[in-house]
């Protein structure tokens, strides 16, 4: 039976569902809402950027990441003070609570991607990230060059 591109799409959604609810359970497990573990682990790969610089990387809006930091600055995970050189931005920083949080949240999502691709060769993995790429580039590159 060959894939078709429906039956492939159907697949990846139902993995991808099942991945987010394996990481919205482990958030769920440590305390965590929605969007806060992604919060403590970019937090933690880039001490000290901007509340505006955040929201970019998690291609969120500011009002929408400001919400989560309040929360996570109200329960001790992380501080925000003016940036010295620049009062318009806040710089956010994990608190040592935080940085724990954040290491207990990636090793949990580790094992989750570690159990993803059990039996997996290492040259199958490599095949897999090779046709992750270019799919990610075929969405991302303009409509007009993918037609045809």
């Amino acid at each position: 039976m060959s894939a078709t591109p429906q039956e492939l799409s159907r697949l990846h959604r139902t993995l991808t569902r099942h991945h987010r609810c394996r990481h919205h359970r482990i958030a769920s497990e440590l305390g965590l809402y929605y969007g806060q573990p992604v919060i403590l682990l970019l937090l933690a790969d880039h001490p000290q950027i901007s509340q505006t610089e955040l929201a970019e990387r998690m291609h969120n809006t500011p009002a929408s990441v400001a919400v989560s930091v309040k929360r996570m600055e109200k329960a001790g995970w992380l501080t925000k003070t003016p940036d010295p050189a620049d009062a318009r931005r806040n710089v956010l920083q994990l608190t040592d609570a935080g940085l724990a949080l954040a290491h207990r949240c990636r090793t949990a999502w580790d094992a989750v991607d570690r159990q993803l691709y059990v039996g997996f060769t290492q040259e199958e993995m490599d095949m897999l990230a090779d046709l992750f790429s270019r799919m990610d580039e075929n969405l991302t590159r303009p409509e007009a060059e993918t037609k045809g």
